[in-house]
């Protein structure tokens, strides 16, 4: 995915927004010096939880049926804002651009007893140079933070758990245009990543809790590649390369040795940027296309990759446990191997494109954790965690017309995504939670004067996996969940279909305020999608828990007024 902000209009002010129920944005931009420099700044706030409230009064007070679940409790927000500069001197470009957002989330429904919060800051500067008409070099600084906490509210425990990963980038690609038929890339990396594995802290002075850290770990990750695009011909194109990265975690940390059956054997300290592990390797990668004539080509591909951090997510319903990982003493790289065929039709004088993709992907040392895993603030958790393999494979398709008064386009994927870890679900193969085999998307956008335009969106996706528990048992006096197989609960299929219009006035699109009006219905047949599986105590029976499902909006008539100026 290649996401770029706008570099902002260096000739003139220019601006916009919108107002909607359950959110609004704004942004400006303009030159700073004519030509030479200029900005963009841009912000949007969501009050999805005021806008849940309404419906919660609106159905206490009308004693409408189909919003007795909402009530006016909930705390849902979230906020972006980004900034953007850039000049321009002789052969050189300079940018520094920021972003900053932050989402909060609390649905009494759900969960009147805790709330989750997660954000991200990132600043880049980045230095574009002409060297001359056949070298160009890109160098960026990037800095990045990422947070998310989950904070138990009404109960004796009263804590705040929260756990972070900081990141700083020093990158530098080059781009040599060697002749018409080849096109040389080559750069270099260096990342520092720094990770807070978890924390939790009471959040007040009748809470239970004590205040408790896990140490945190830091890793430096650098990279050097070439590559080249070169044209045999008129129907042969290739596209080869060759990355070697490294991988060094650092101290200050204490590194614990185990035997076969992962039982403590020995610790080790290492100081402060002491090299505690090292790891290497040599990533190729190959492109063939082969046009067959002018409308129609094929292309084939090979990519190994290696991963050195690792994210594990408990795929029970639940507390959340996502946790990054480095590589270290007990837990390798990950890597694959991933396979590509496809078929592409391009047309000129037709309005139509089409193209479809075979893909086979195997993983190695992928990692899951072991069943009745203690994820939660565990200083080893590598004691937990059990690694073995996995594949993916699937075919994917696109139609798309891109002219005329009737646009859109059809995708439609078919994929499948396996695990097998030997010691988790009596080592058998066993689904991934984003194992969705189905995924259809139907876009169609309708121009039906100068003045309307008309928008359809169709979502199709088969439910992902997870693992939920099959009944419960009590043991000296207390209560304990027994589960499924691993991911051994398919979730059921995500399925909706929206509609809007939108309204310019075209009288109004020459002056300086240029309005236009969305409305439109999301979910129009009122399909109940999930969107959280929860457990919760039976009221009646304390010893006794059930599962609830929660869909959070059936069908939903909206409307916006944005602007430009």
């Amino acid at each position: 995915i290649d996401i770029r902000m706008k570099e902002g209009n260096n000739q003139t002010f220019t601006g916009g927004g919108g107002l909607g129920l359950v959110g609004s944005r704004l942004y400006i931009e303009g030159p700073i010096r004519k030509e030479k420099a200029s900005f963009i700044i841009s912000g949007r706030y969501s009050y999805a939880g005021l806008t849940a409230n309404a419906f919660g009064l609106l159905g206490q007070t009308l004693r409408i049926t189909s919003l007795r679940d909402f009530t006016p409790n909930n705390e849902i927000n979230f906020y972006d804002l980004n900034a953007k500069i850039n000049y321009k001197y002789k052969n050189n470009h300079f940018y520094v651009s920021t972003y900053s957002g932050h989402d909060h989330f609390y649905y009494y429904a759900i969960d009147n007893n805790a709330s989750m919060d997660w954000g991200n800051v990132t600043g880049t500067v980045r230095w574009n140079h002409i060297f001359n008409s056949r070298l160009f070099s890109n160098t960026m600084l990037i800095f990045s933070k990422y947070n998310y906490s989950y904070i138990l509210k009404d109960d004796a425990r009263h804590f705040r758990w929260s756990s972070k990963l900081q990141e700083i980038d020093l990158k530098s690609d080059y781009d040599y245009f060697i002749n018409n038929s080849n096109h040389f890339k080559f750069g270099i990396s260096f990342e520092k990543h720094k990770y807070y594995p978890g924390q939790i802290e009471p959040r007040d002075s009748s809470s239970l809790t004590k205040y408790f850290s896990l140490d945190s770990q830091q890793s430096i990750e650098s990279s050097a590649y070439i590559s080249n695009e070169q044209k045999i011909g008129e129907k042969i194109s290739l596209s080869y390369g060759l990355r070697y990265s490294t991988f060094f975690l650092l101290g200050e940390n204490t590194v614990y040795t185990y035997s076969s059956g992962m039982e403590l054997v020995d610790s080790a300290h290492y100081g402060k940027g002491e090299i505690i592990r090292f790891y290497n390797g040599l990533e190729p990668r190959f492109d063939l296309r082969y046009l067959l004539n002018k409308k129609n080509s094929v292309k084939f591909s090979y990519t190994y990759v290696n991963q050195y951090q690792h994210l594990i997510s408990n795929s029970s319903v639940g507390l959340p446990t996502d946790i990054w990982l480095p590589s270290n003493n007990n837990i390798l790289p990950q890597f694959s191997n991933q396979f590509s065929v496809g078929f592409y039709k391009t047309t000129t004088e037709s309005s139509f494109d089409f193209s479809t993709e075979l893909y086979y992907r195997r993983l190695g040392n992928i990692i899951d954790y072991k069943d009745n895993a203690d994820l939660f603030l565990n200083s080893q958790i590598e004691t937990q965690i059990l690694k073995g393999r996995g594949f993916s494979y699937g075919a994917e398709f696109l139609l798309e017309k891109k002219t005329g008064k009737l646009t859109g386009w059809i995708s439609y994927t078919l994929s499948r995504t396996m695990k097998q870890i030997d010691g988790i679900n009596n080592s058998n193969p066993y689904p991934a939670t984003y194992d969705k085999r189905h995924n259809l998307s139907v876009v169609l956008l309708y121009k039906l004067s100068k003045a309307w335009d008309f928008g359809s969106t169709f979502k199709f996706t088969s439910g992902g996996y997870i693992t939920i528990p099959e009944g419960s048992f009590q043991y000296y006096g207390a209560s304990f969940n027994y589960y499924t197989n691993r991911n051994g609960y398919k979730l059921p299929p995500y399925h909706r279909l929206d509609i809007s219009f939108s309204y310019k006035n075209p009288k109004k699109q020459h002056r300086f305020w240029k309005p236009e009006w969305n409305f439109g219905i999301y979910n129009l047949y009122d399909h109940k999608n999930i969107f959280s599986l929860f457990i919760k105590m039976a009221e009646y029976d304390m010893d006794t828990s059930r599962a609830y499902k929660m869909y959070l909006y059936g069908i939903t008539p909206y409307f916006s007024y944005n602007f430009k100026f």
